[in-house]
C-alpha cells in the first residue's frame, strides 16, 4: 500500500479495527488502569504492518507488545540472525497479542518488525548531508518603509 492508497484508507476509514467490535484482534488482559481504563494486548508490529489508525475507545488501555509470528521474526532477523529452532527456545512461554494475518490474513505490506531496544545507533554519515536538498534559508526583509534597498 502506497501513502496515496493510506492516506484514501485512512480517510475512508477502512483500515480501523475496533477494540470492542474486533475482538479477535485483541486480548484482554484482565487489568485496569488507575483511572479504570480496561487494559486490552496488542502486537504493535501487526498495527503497523496493517496500518490500523489507533482510535482506542476512551474507556481502552492498550498494552503493546508483540504476537509470536513478530517474536520470531527479530530473533531470526538481524542483529540477531538465530535459527527458527533457536529462536524459539529464547522465547518464553506464555500468552502473547494476537497474531493478525491468521485473522485477517496476509498484508499488504512486508512485516514490520520493531527492532529491539537498544540495538540501534546513530552513526553520522557526511555523504548523507551532501545528498539531501539543502533547506531554504530564512532572510529577513525589513518592512519599514526606510526606502530602497
Amino acid at each position: 500500500m502506497n501513502l496515496a492508497e493510506t492516506i484514501v484508507a485512512r480517510l475512508l476509514n477502512e483500515e480501523h479495527f475496533d477494540v470492542q467490535q474486533r475482538t479477535d484482534l485483541y486480548v484482554p488482559t484482565g487489568q485496569q488502569t488507575q483511572d479504570g481504563r480496561k487494559v486490552m494486548g496488542v502486537c504493535m508490529s501487526c498495527e503497523a504492518e496493517y496500518g490500523a489508525d489507533k482510535q482506542y475507545p476512551p474507556d481502552v488501555s492498550m498494552s503493546h507488545g508483540l504476537c509470536m509470528r513478530h517474536l520470531l521474526a527479530r530473533f531470526t532477523g538481524p542483529p540477531f540472525n538465530y535459527s527458527l529452532e533457536k529462536a524459539k527456545t529464547k522465547i518464553t512461554p506464555g500468552e502473547r497479542a494476537v497474531d493478525w494475518s491468521e485473522v485477517l490474513g496476509p498484508s499488504k505490506e512486508p512485516p514490520q518488525v520493531v527492532p529491539p531496544r537498544g540495538s540501534g545507533s546513530v552513526v553520522w554519515n557526511p555523504y548523507k548531508e551532501e545528498q539531501a536538498t539543502p533547506a531554504p534559508k530564512a532572510t529577513f526583509w525589513a518592512t519599514s518603509g526606510s526606502g530602497g534597498v
